[in-house]
């Protein structure tokens, strides 16, 4: 997907994998890979400037940060790249969470409406993701 759609598809302005040729994204982060693991939630945490996130979720977003080439690479740019690509993941997610925020600023405890709106939703995620191709390692 990623040479397809920087190359064809224009430095990924255009989906190219996606709509011509039929690659399926994958959106799975490594907290999601954790669950499948069997590692469980955790306790709830209510983190400054990350927001919430459960124990295993916030191992998965150091496993993300590890596996991550921008972790690994130096380059011409990199530091605009990087600060381009995290104000993107913001606004995406306020877009995405707004009905909730406001759901949870009229709730009575916004505090207990948060975190069941984030275990309800990562569990979703979890439950949506397709094991069938996997091999089976016991």
């Amino acid at each position: 997907r990623f040479v397809l759609n920087t190359t064809v598809g224009v430095g990924g302005l255009y989906d190219f994998a996606g709509n011509v040729v039929g690659i399926e994204k994958h959106d799975e982060d490594f907290g999601q890979t954790l669950a499948v693991w069997g590692v469980g939630n955790g306790p709830f945490l209510m983190l400054p400037l990350m927001g919430p996130s459960t124990t295993r979720d916030l191992a998965g977003r150091v496993g993300d940060y590890a596996l991550s080439p921008f972790t690994w690479t130096d380059f011409e740019g990199e530091d605009t790249l990087r600060r381009t690509s995290l104000a993107l993941d913001i606004i995406d997610i306020r877009h995405r969470t707004d009905g909730a925020i406001e759901l949870i600023r009229e709730s009575v405890d916004p505090y207990v409406q948060t975190r069941t709106f984030y275990i309800q939703a990562r569990n979703r995620r979890i439950l949506e993701q397709d094991y069938e191709d996997l091999p089976d390692f016991e």
